[in-house]
């Protein structure tokens, strides 16, 4: 995960090719002072762009903590108390040691991750989960399966993978990448 958070529109348009030269899978949020800067943001790579007019730190920090799987009654609790601390938590630093009351998901080598099914994708599209061979040829698994607004989050391998298709996956970075180049080729 990348969060870039920098008043150079030009400087922040850089970094995110950078990142997604880097890795295709990293999750980049990106904070901009205007609404108009949203869609080139994205058209370049970023997941989630985030204009100042936003209560851009509560909403950069309950992003983070969503993608990191973090339950939402944790996260509004976290919300509710930035509010009702009238921002102070976000301006002023407190001394003592810092406890935080959730855990991370830390598998060593392993992550989660959401990876959109392109129109070139022939590999997978029109295709059920095992005719695909995710799973036997690249080492993933799918977790779940988001369609326009609906979850399917009971893979079976007769399940077809459908272009445009968001597919929610668990491996290995570097299997993961590989996948997602087919995917989004």
């Amino acid at each position: 995960m990348a969060v870039i958070a920098i008043s150079d529109p030009d400087a922040t348009k850089k970094i995110i090719k950078e990142i997604r030269n880097l890795s295709q899978t990293a999750y980049i949020i990106v904070r901009t002072r205007y609404v108009k800067e949203i869609a080139e943001n994205i058209r370049l790579g970023a997941d989630d762009v985030i204009p100042e007019e936003f209560e851009t730190s509560i909403e950069i920090f309950s992003r983070v903590l969503r993608k990191y799987l973090i339950p939402h009654n944790e996260i509004m609790e976290f919300i509710n108390n930035v509010r009702s601390s009238d921002y102070e938590m976000l301006t002023t630093l407190k001394a003592g040691p810092h406890t935080p009351s959730y855990q991370h998901l830390n598998i060593p080598n392993k992550e989660i991750v959401t990876v959109s099914v392109q129109q070139g994708a022939n590999a997978v599209v029109e295709k059920t989960v095992m005719e695909s061979g995710i799973s036997k040829n690249y080492g993933v698994t799918i977790l779940a399966i988001k369609r326009n607004n609906h979850y399917i989050t009971d893979i079976t391998p007769d399940a077809v993978i459908k272009q445009g298709d968001l597919l929610y996956l668990f491996g290995a970075p570097s299997n993961i990448n590989h996948l997602n180049k087919v995917l989004s080729a």
